[in-house]
């Protein structure tokens, strides 16, 4: 039985390494294609990344930029293209807890209006509101 089991393993062992050799040219091709995305995944990459610019934008604006805590997540709107010019418009909320001047961590919200051109690559924030007060507008 031992025989019957090992003779098997050495079988398929034999027969696997013939067709790794087919399997790597196969990988090889497919690393090197060049990646091509289409403007509906560059818009869903880059919708986190600008959420990640308006907890940043909070940050600047704290008292204590270290004890800004945000939420998991964020709610966030893309209008395509609205413009005609490549540009696409962001519309970002988050919210969490941050630090006041009496030591008390008291909740916030923050929205930020963001153009971002997805052939350029260049990102402008527009608006920038924290609590419903407009802190930054273009």
């Amino acid at each position: 039985m031992w025989n019957f089991l090992v003779g098997l393993f050495v079988f398929i062992y034999v027969i696997g390494s013939f067709a790794d050799d087919d399997k790597k040219k196969t990988v090889d091709k497919e690393i090197n294609k060049p990646v091509v995305l289409t403007v509906d995944q560059k818009i869903d990459r880059q919708e986190s990344t600008i959420a990640t610019m308006c907890t940043q934008a909070v940050k600047t604006t704290a008292k204590y930029p270290s004890k800004v805590d945000p939420d998991w997540g964020f709610t966030g709107q893309s209008y395509k293209n609205f413009s005609g010019t490549n540009n696409h418009r962001f519309l970002i909320k988050r919210t969490g807890d941050m630090m006041n001047g009496l030591g008390m961590m008291v909740p916030y919200e923050a929205t930020c209006k963001v153009d971002w051109n997805h052939v350029s690559g260049d990102t402008q924030l527009i608006e920038f509101y924290l609590n419903g007060d407009l802190l930054y507008s273009k």
